[in-house]
């Protein structure tokens, strides 16, 4: 998502602009995800460009000229934990603060976005101005518009290496060739730590899988995208619904996660509820390999969980009784590539010169995207951005300075 909405934002400003891809477009974690639109539970530091981006959001179809299936349907965050609920309420107060309509809700109005279900929580919040989208629709209707823009964009294309000259960016080299650039959007998702340590750049990244369902059409649950605690659930315009279970995340064994496991006790510690840690045989196969793999553009995709589809559609049927079977029409798995302090890194400083990294969405980079692709293009035009990037340098990592996980769970 990040290569894409940079891409077309440089493509705007009428530079030229080549947008190389190992896969195809859409097909890794950008076309992967939920479709969650929210600025609810973000951190504070992150909230004005997530603000920002839901504005951007609201016209995005009309702009690119395809449907994105935008629906500003709010977001809806529920919990039976105590000291949750009071985190909930300090998070919409500082919120508040900022120009945000979160507010909590009472059980009647929880009942009211989610017409039918069959729980009780002990607290919600509501965000009315957040929203859902397709993220394969949205990758799609990007790269339309950056090829009527006359952009090149290559699938099938996997990026070996960043290649400089003097100390200074000089392009990419692909099996095909080299690609000549003054200056390089490393925005490669889980491939991004690799390319970057070629040259000498250290990104400390861990990949967390997550199993998403997708579900025949069922009558209508809800327009908002909502967590009960224990279960993502959004409804797309087919009457389908997309869920994923909270609590079954599963951190991905790889060497470069491993290498970096110290930065992330105090984010695993945190939220060690919703992780889980499998060492089995497969596990450690696909560890040993995902280097080779992923230098060659030949990476395996994430498997689904069948005990976690099996959850997921028990969930929904216990939430919402009167719609009968749920039945599956497909499961997918994504990685998200995320960071020590679940802040994502969008830095034009944290290397040679030329290079721009926009890495460790932390599962925020679909949301922000569409911002986050104009603060990129900034960077790389040399203008300054209009948000305060400080809480997003790499540096953050190496100097001491970077913040405590602060994310609503």
């Amino acid at each position: 998502m990040l290569g894409l909405s940079s891409a077309y934002e440089l493509a705007c400003r009428n530079l030229s602009v080549v947008l190389i891809e190992s896969g195809w477009v859409g097909g890794r974690q950008s076309g992967r995800n939920l479709g969650f639109v929210r600025q609810q539970g973000r951190a504070l530091a992150e909230l004005p460009m997530m603000m920002a981006a839901s504005q951007r959001w609201r016209g995005l179809g009309h702009e690119l000229g395809s449907d994105v299936q935008w629906q500003m349907g709010g977001n809806l965050r529920l919990t039976n934990d105590p000291e949750l609920a009071s985190r909930y309420e300090r998070w919409v107060a500082d919120a508040a603060s900022l120009g945000l309509d979160s507010r909590v809700v009472s059980r009647a109005e929880v009942e009211s976005i989610l017409p039918g279900v069959s729980e009780q929580w002990l607290l919600g919040i509501f965000t009315a101005s957040d929203g859902h989208a397709d993220p394969i629709a949205t990758c799609r209707a990007y790269t339309a518009a950056l090829r009527a823009r006359g952009v090149q964009v290559c699938e099938g294309v996997p990026v070996r290496n960043i290649t400089l000259a003097g100390g200074t960016v000089a392009g990419v080299a692909t099996p095909v060739g080299e690609v000549k650039a003054g200056v390089v959007v490393l925005a490669a998702g889980s491939g991004t730590a690799r390319l970057a340590r070629g040259v000498g750049v250290t990104i400390p990244w861990q990949l967390v899988r997550q199993t998403v369902i997708l579900t025949d059409p069922v009558p209508p649950v809800t327009r908002a995208a909502a967590w009960t605690g224990e279960l993502f659930i959004r409804q797309d315009m087919r009457g389908c619904l997309r869920l994923a279970a909270s609590a079954r995340n599963e951190i991905v064994l790889n060497p470069a996660g491993i290498r970096h496991a110290g930065r992330f006790l105090s984010s695993y510690f945190a939220n060690r509820s919703q992780l889980r840690v499998r060492v089995d045989a497969p596990s450690l196969a696909r560890a040993v390999l995902r280097p080779l793999q992923s230098a060659s553009g030949d990476e395996l995709s994430p498997r689904p969980r069948v005990d976690d589809v099996r959850f997921c559609l028990e969930r929904a049927q216990r939430y919402f009784p009167g719609l009968g079977a749920v039945r599956l029409r497909r499961a997918w798995a994504g990685e998200i590539d995320a960071t020590p302090d679940a802040l994502p890194v969008i830095d034009g400083g944290g290397g040679p010169s030329g290079l721009v990294i926009a890495t460790g969405m932390s599962g925020h980079g679909f949301g922000l995207g569409p911002i986050a692709g104009t603060v990129i293009a900034d960077i790389a035009e040399g203008t300054e951005p209009a948000f305060d990037l400080r809480p997003f340098r790499l540096a953050r990592f190496h100097d001491g300075s970077r913040l405590q996980p602060a994310h609503l769970m």
